[in-house]
């Protein structure tokens, strides 16, 4: 249910995310990730993730599940990569254009403060917002001025109701908000200003994160836009649509599948620093499948999540989960970490070998520090310190994902 990878360290990669698309016939949400595709060369995933925020914009206030208590249709999702290198704005551009065309009115814009954005959604409850640039909403977040902001972001992925008291007393009221929030973050932004408590089941907790790393090349990325039309048609169909029927479980087959699932994300293994994003993570998960059966059209009545729905929503989350790992061995809460991230840094794959010197050189740190990290790094299975033609030199082993 969690395949296991060859090197949890590495973003999530093209093929992982092919593997992950829906499987049934005339998916919009497939069709405009591949649709995506030919747009830019951004990571997969970052499409993938932006067109299920997308469709998740056109869904009805009512569509809701049981899991918990009554669970609604709000999205979270965060694109994270390198700085120019992944095109994280790109992806996230293309599903705007679309449903910019498709139906403007539910775009929103950047609040610029806790009281405006309620104010924002009393106007209109239904709304995408994106950040283009994460990072300054973290920084600005972070003990700052919009710290507020991100504590109703919080309660805003859990659809509470809102109000706000105006000078005169009136009271603006908002009953049943839903946000969708599309995102885009460097790596360096979110290691500087992102804490532990961050991540321990809080505000980033509740957010689905993609980490990619770019993989095709084009050199003249004219885009092919023969199916913008046919996807903006189908998105605006959906986004008039209203109908929804009441909710009555999984299937048998899905059950059982979801038990499975788990189960095994209770035993999947995840360092301390990002281990509560576990307990947010089947939340994630229902919240995407209600997206995938809005989008396949299985809840206009009484409806039950089957098997293929619910797997293709797994199939997310996993990947969500990999990107988390993966994140936690470029995300250094301390500088001991910091260090011991730009060592291995050098090390593009397992089996590589850097000298000592030219590890010296380009760090430029005291040279106690280093050779204490890399002795560190030699103990914990890391690397492993050789000689080659008298001189010294490390090789990337990570033997300890042997065990």
């Amino acid at each position: 249910m969690i395949p296991k990878r060859k090197d949890p360290t590495k973003p999530v990669s093209e093929e992982e995310t092919y593997d992950a698309l829906p499987t049934w016939e005339n998916s919009w949400i497939k069709n405009a990730t591949l649709y995506g595709e030919m747009q830019t060369t951004s990571p997969l995933c970052y499409q993938l993730a932006t067109m299920i925020g997308i469709m998740g914009s056109t869904c009805p206030t009512e569509l809701k599940m049981r899991y918990a208590g009554d669970m609604h249709v709000s999205f979270f999702a965060m694109c994270v990569g390198r700085s120019g290198e992944d095109q994280k704005s790109s992806a996230i551009g293309i599903g705007r254009e679309l449903l910019y065309e498709a139906c403007p009115e539910l775009i929103g814009s950047m609040p610029a403060s806790a009281e405006g954005c309620i104010e924002s959604l009393s106007k209109k409850p239904k709304q995408l917002i994106i950040y283009k640039e994460m990072g300054k909403l973290l920084s600005s977040a972070n003990g700052g001025y919009l710290e507020s902001l991100k504590t109703l972001y919080t309660d805003l992925w859990d659809c509470e109701p809102q109000q706000r008291v105006l000078a005169n007393d009136k009271i603006i009221t908002v009953d049943d908000p839903r946000l969708v929030m599309l995102s885009a973050c460097s790596i360096p932004y979110l290691e500087k200003y992102t804490q532990p408590h961050d991540w321990e089941g809080g505000f980033l907790g509740r957010w689905a994160v993609m980490y990619g790393r770019r993989e095709r090349c084009v050199p003249d990325p004219i885009g092919d836009t023969r199916h913008f039309h046919q996807l903006k048609t189908m998105l605006h169909n959906y986004a008039k649509a209203n109908q929804v029927g009441e909710y009555l479980g999984l299937t048998q087959h899905a059950k059982q599948m979801w038990n499975d699932w788990f189960y095994e994300l209770d035993q999947f293994e995840m360092p301390d620093l990002i281990s509560g994003t576990r307990s947010r993570s089947p939340a994630i998960c229902r919240k995407v499948a209600m997206i995938y059966a809005w989008e396949r059209g299985i809840c206009c009545n009484q409806w039950q999540l089957d098997e293929e729905t619910l797997q293709a929503a797994i199939n997310f989350t996993n990947l969500h989960l990999y990107s988390i790992v993966a994140l936690n061995s470029n995300i250094a809460e301390h500088e001991d970490a910091k260090l011991r991230r730009k060592i291995l840094n050098f090390f593009s794959d397992i089996g590589d070998v850097v000298s000592y010197g030219k590890i010296l050189r380009e760090l430029k740190f005291n040279r106690k520090i280093v050779d204490e990290m890399l002795d560190t790094l030699v103990h914990s299975n890391n690397l492993e310190q050789l000689r080659i033609e008298n001189q010294l030199a490390y090789k990337r082993v990570d033997t300890f994902l042997e065990f």
